[in-house]
């Protein structure tokens, strides 16, 4: 973590574009000692600016980083067990659903050092996610998805029974992985994604359904999460769940490697 100074705007310490240098500098310098002591730990480095705050944005890519685009942060109320089911079947908003025939949604298996039952099938569902995503495509080849899946165990608290898998038949073509805040107040929809063959029939909203559920059983009355701007699909799916829109970031990255 880096704090950083925003640059003066009223001139005191200089011309602005002075400035942005200077920060530039100190960012770049971070991210050569970082990827000459830490390269083995540290693979990706982020950076989440506000939208106005155009000088550090600037300045993160006077430094090489790369700007993926803007996150929309959205929260919302869990919905009661009465808006949640209808007739047995998932409802999110005023639509009620089956699951599709021939698919299943199951949570993840853990042992007692973790993950090791079904990480080869969470690390395989993963990569199928990634295919024609529009959740940051810009991220996928800059990390090793054993990566990604241990920093999304590490968000939050960790709950085997809170992360979701879709199949059909045996094959995972989908997972929802959701996370407990550490103040217990709230759940997080750490990770959406479906395989590219089966978007569209339904399965997000299931998953999306499978995190209320859980969510109201521990007697949790929100549930945030993030999502890329541009992914106006799971915008609309949110947004019919009764989540809102509370801030907004830019997103960049550097790589180490």
């Amino acid at each position: 973590m880096a704090f950083v100074t925003a640059p003066d705007e009223s001139g005191a310490l200089g011309s602005i574009d002075a400035q942005v240098d200077e920060v530039a500098s100190c960012l770049r310098a971070a991210v050569a000692w970082v990827r000459e002591e830490a390269v083995d730990r540290v693979h990706l480095l982020q950076a989440l600016p506000g939208p106005d705050d155009h000088l550090i944005i600037d300045a993160c890519e006077r430094a090489g980083f790369t700007r993926l685009g803007g996150l929309i942060y959205l929260s919302g109320r869990v919905p009661s067990g009465a808006e949640m089911a209808c007739g047995g079947v998932a409802m999110l908003g005023n639509r009620a659903s089956a699951l599709p025939e021939g698919f299943s949604i199951r949570t993840v298996r853990s042992g007692e050092s973790g993950l090791e039952a079904d990480r080869p099938m969470l690390l395989r569902v993963l990569d199928r996610s990634y295919e024609q995503t529009l959740d940051c495509p810009e991220l996928c080849g800059l990390r090793d998805t054993a990566d990604v899946l241990d920093s999304h165990q590490m968000t939050g608290a960790f709950d085997a029974s809170l992360w979701f898998v879709a199949l059909r038949g045996d094959e995972p073509v989908g997972c929802a992985l959701y996370s407990l805040a550490r103040s217990g107040h709230s759940i997080e929809l750490v990770y959406l994604g479906l395989a590219p063959e089966v978007r569209g029939r339904g399965l997000a909203a299931h998953l999306l359904w499978q995190g209320f559920h859980a969510a109201r059983l521990r007697g949790i009355d929100e549930m945030t999460c993030a999502v890329d701007e541009r992914n106006v699909p799971a915008i609309g799916l949110y947004g019919r769940s009764g989540m809102f829109e509370v801030a907004r970031r830019v997103a960049l990255v550097a790589g180490t490697r």
